[in-house]
């Protein structure tokens, strides 16, 4: 079942009360010469918020088509916002509406942003895979060449962007535990995609701007246990692979520390793989 339908039976208690709640309070709500918007729209406005974000930040590891989600969203995020802007609801229900007429735009605004970053994920997840594959193999210059065209700035300003405007929600004034619940979680999960794109970017920008002779003699010194070649300068790279987190990758986190171990290879034990042989062990000079 659809992540939107999955609560359909909360979804329409919720709906049933805002609309008898709406239903009793329009003549002082709204004066009927200024009824620009009608009353009976705005629960499933909402829900349509709520729903649009879950399905969005549920696609971010899926393979789904989400470009017409982001569309429809764009419009509920306008459409909400211009009500909030407008003013219309009076008195004090109309005071909670119009402020959860914001909230709920800004759900709608980060769903969209969201719907794009999952689309633009989705058409880089392969060459990704790809990447690390080579880097396991340390097949340094093939994951350069495959990562020279790979442009992860726009994801990750999409990434930033459903950010910022879920950071505009006033949590308060959504409607429901459960789109509180809806709302967190995806603050929570979008953040965690944020930092998985910043560590990307680091691994590409490693591979792209250092020596890759010198992360190969990284890579087979740490998978080999044998000495890199001491007449490479290591420094530079090195300091590039300390700067590396892991624990953010998220869905790269154990391909990221793969090869943030590479600086294990800058302090090998020697062709005979026993520590402390003293002719063995070398450890880079200056570089390190």
């Amino acid at each position: 079942m659809s992540p939107i339908r999955r609560d359909g039976k909360n979804v329409l208690i919720f709906a049933g009360l805002l609309a008898l709640l709406l239903a009793i309070f329009a003549i002082t709500l709204i004066p009927e010469a200024e009824a620009k918007y009608d009353l009976r729209e705005l629960p499933e406005d909402f829900i349509r918020a709520v729903h649009g974000l879950n399905l969005s930040v549920n696609s971010l590891h899926m393979k789904l088509d989400t470009r017409a989600l982001a569309e429809e969203m764009g419009s509920l995020a306008k459409r909400l916002m211009k009500v909030h802007e407008e003013g219309l609801f009076k008195g004090k229900l109309g005071k909670l509406l119009n402020e959860a007429s914001l909230s709920y735009s800004k759900v709608a605004e980060a769903a969209r942003y969201v719907s794009e970053l999952s689309s633009e994920l989705r058409e880089k997840r392969d060459e990704l895979s790809l990447m690390f594959s080579y880097l396991e193999n340390c097949s340094v210059e093939e994951a350069r060449d495959l990562v020279e065209k790979l442009e992860l700035e726009s994801t990750l300003e999409k990434a930033s962007s459903a950010l910022n405007a879920l950071n505009q929600v006033n949590e308060t004034s959504l409607l429901s535990e459960e789109h509180r619940r809806v709302y967190n979680e995806s603050v929570h999960k979008v953040k965690k995609i944020y930092d998985m794109l910043v560590e990307l970017i680091k691994v590409r920008d490693l591979l792209s701007e250092e020596d890759p002779k010198v992360l190969r003699e990284l890579c087979l010194a740490r998978k080999l246990g044998r000495r890199p070649d001491p007449s490479l300068s290591y420094g530079s790279a090195l300091s590039r692979l300390r700067q590396l987190d892991p624990s953010s990758g998220y869905d790269y986190a154990f391909q990221i520390y793969q090869v943030k171990s590479w600086l294990k290879g800058a302090r090998c034990r020697g062709s005979s793989g026993r520590a402390g042989s003293g002719a063995g062990t070398w450890y880079p000079e200056s570089d390190d």
